[in-house]
């Protein structure tokens, strides 16, 4: 995309090479200096020639690669589609409806231009609505709604990192189609990393369509590390006769942090229920958290444990206040 820049680099760093090989120390300590001020030169350039492709409601004049508001984009993913690294893509205010899953697979940044109350993602209950595929992706001030997914991640699925800030995942749904296959994430699923800040995970749910899968995690379920900041996980949803149920609000396998999160009002209410706020497997931190208001209960005799909070080979709680919970059990 910018051959150039690239170029330059190369350039320098043969430079420096030869600085390192020639055994003149003041040289090189004074060329020291010149390198890091071009560095950090071409580090301001790159932003400066980052592209801005935006995507409005309707456009009749929509033509790629979508640079300015008279060209428009009137679908978010075919604005993506023309963005390079760096780029951002940004989004007007409105309801978008989705036939396929948004997704992201470079370091872009998604904003919106009015925040989360203005800028809707709708997946139409067909597919879910943002799959991030990079680890340097940013999406910033949605609200992402009625996506639907088989096995994790209704409102998001990050398979590899990515940060997301200021977005709100609400009526998402997760669920199983095959035998004994774990379903997870009704709002989120973060399988490897990610940080998830000052977001709203609310009123997801998670089922199973063969009703032999367990369920995992029905607000968020983060797998293999993956932090949580200054969320609200609050009034998730799962019921079955004929699954175990673990966590409610949020589950953790293998790691994980939550720091300064409200976990409020999550339900798991199955053959087996485990954890009605948070379940979490071999490790997990949380730091600040305050976890009130959630309920787990068993319809069998399978139990019920951990109406609040479920933790299961090991974790780490600091500053945390967990109250008012209820569990019930035959």
């Amino acid at each position: 995309m910018r051959p150039f820049m690239s170029c330059r680099r190369t350039s320098i760093s043969l430079f420096a090479w030869k600085l390192l090989t020639s055994g003149d120390n003041m040289v090189l300590m004074r060329f020291t200096s010149v390198i890091l001020i071009v560095a950090i030169n071409f580090s301001v350039l790159d932003q400066a020639l980052a592209d801005t492709h935006c995507v409005t409601m309707t456009n009749a004049l929509a033509s790629p690669p979508y640079t300015n508001w008279l060209t428009a984009a009137t679908n978010i993913q075919d604005a993506i589609n023309k963005s390079s690294p760096l780029d951002i893509v940004s989004v007007a205010s409105g309801t978008y409806w989705l036939s396929n899953s948004i997704s992201i697979t470079n370091a872009i940044t998604l904003l919106s231009m009015e925040g989360r109350s203005n800028t809707v993602v709708n997946g139409r209950d067909l597919c879910c609505c943002l799959k991030l595929n990079s680890a340097d992706a940013v999406v910033n001030g949605f609200t992402f709604t009625h996506g639907n997914s088989p096995t994790g991640g209704g409102g998001l699925l990050s398979s590899i990192g990515g940060t997301v800030r200021n977005c709100t995942f609400v009526s998402n749904a997760a669920h199983s189609v095959t035998l004994f296959y774990e379903s997870g994430g009704g709002g989120i699923y973060l399988a490897k990393g990610g940080l998830i800040d000052n977001c709203r995970i609310v009123s997801n749910v998670v089922y199973s369509s063969q009703h032999t899968a367990d369920i995992a995690g029905v607000g968020a379920y983060l797998h293999n590390g993956g932090q949580l900041t200054n969320c609200d996980v609050s009034y998730n949803c799962a019921t079955s006769d004929t699954e175990r149920i673990y966590g409610g609000g949020v589950f953790l396998r293998n790691g994980g942090e939550l720091r300064d999160c409200r976990i409020v009002g999550n339900t798991a209410k199955a053959y087996g229920g485990h954890g009605g706020g948070v379940y979490s497997m071999s490790g997990g931190t949380f730091d600040g958290c305050t976890i009130r208001s959630n309920e787990v209960a068993s319809s069998s005799g399978a139990g019920a444990n951990g109406a609040g909070l479920c933790l299961i080979s090991g974790g780490t709680l600091r500053h945390c206040t967990i109250r008012r919970t209820q569990g019930v059990s035959p």
